[in-house]
């Protein structure tokens, strides 16, 4: 999986954290258009007041991968849990349907990886952390936990 950066301009400076600092990789989807691109993400941020992009990475349904957001840097994504929080978000919305087969798959290559690099931290949902329904009601995420499991395994980590 190749993961390209967004190459974004930040409006004001980002607070750092250590990598033990780190404790959920969370899990999130944009609530926006499938199309919606890294630098409009980054442009609805900064008018919420953020800094810009609030995830570290996103992931797109044909398989592309953005790095938005550098690791240490704290996001703006999980209320009370930014500090510990690397947050992935699928783009698009899924509240009525499902990601597909190619994005879940994408999605869970990415995670297995960050588990990898940070094996202290747990993988939740947005939801699990904050009062909302992100990643989206149609997100399947008993198959995207067993997905996850899959690349796990075939990178010689299985839990």
């Amino acid at each position: 999986m190749k993961i390209l950066n967004a190459k974004l301009e930040w409006a004001k400076p980002i607070p750092r954290r250590r990598r033990e600092d780190i404790r959920y990789i969370v899990m999130h989807h944009t609530e926006s258009s499938p199309a919606a691109t890294p630098q409009e993400i980054h442009a609805w941020h900064v008018k919420r007041g953020w800094a810009g992009c609030g995830y570290h990475y996103l992931v797109y349904n044909d398989g592309t991968v953005y790095a938005a957001r550098p690791g240490l840097w704290v996001p703006a994504c999980v209320q009370g849990f930014n500090r510990q929080s690397l947050c992935v978000a699928a783009v698009g919305r899924f509240n009525d349907r499902p990601p597909s087969e190619l994005h879940l798959r994408t999605l869970a290559q990415l995670v297995a990886r960050l588990q990898q690099e940070y094996p202290q931290a747990e993988l939740v949902r947005h939801r699990d952390l904050n009062p909302t329904m992100c990643p989206g009601n149609a997100f399947p995420w008993r198959a995207f936990l067993e997905e996850v499991r899959r690349y796990e395994a075939y990178r010689g980590r299985a839990r």
